[in-house]
């Protein structure tokens, strides 16, 4: 019984490790993306940037860029301990996981990187701000 028990966990700790370093690397390649560092060149233009991890725009302070691609991260390696615990821990991160990439898209999300704030980087300063403000109002 007890092997069995052992089984099933190292199984679903596998399991978990896979799926954290996909989401992880997934994470890390949209931190990377060349989508994301044209909109955050272009919002730099207003005082704001993208912030990955409330999928909003925020005000632009001091290193909060990196501050907010390292939240992201850490918050990918902490989802990770849901699934080290049992099947059922593995079946809650698989959940989250697929929800997160899959199912949830964010309206704002969708309409700033199909704009062309991610487009160019070489937008004007009023190009911007008018992006911005029709972005802004889509809840």
């Amino acid at each position: 019984m007890v092997e069995i028990v052992l089984g099933v966990w190292i199984v679903c700790f596998i399991l978990s490790m896979c799926l954290v370093t996909w989401n992880y690397f997934s994470i890390l390649k949209k931190l990377k993306s060349s989508r994301l560092i044209n909109v955050n060149l272009n919002l730099k233009k207003i005082n704001q940037y993208w912030s990955v991890t409330n999928e909003n725009f925020e005000t632009l302070e001091q290193d909060c860029i990196e501050k907010d691609k390292a939240r992201a991260l850490k918050s990918a390696i902490m989802l990770g301990f849901l699934g080290l615990t049992s099947f059922i821990g593995f079946l809650l991160l698989l959940a989250i996981v697929v929800s997160l990439r899959f199912l949830i898209k964010e309206r704002r999300t969708t309409a700033v990187f199909q704009s062309e704030l991610a487009k160019n980087s070489h937008l004007l300063e009023s190009e911007v701000e008018s992006i911005y403000k029709s972005i802004r109002e889509i809840n």
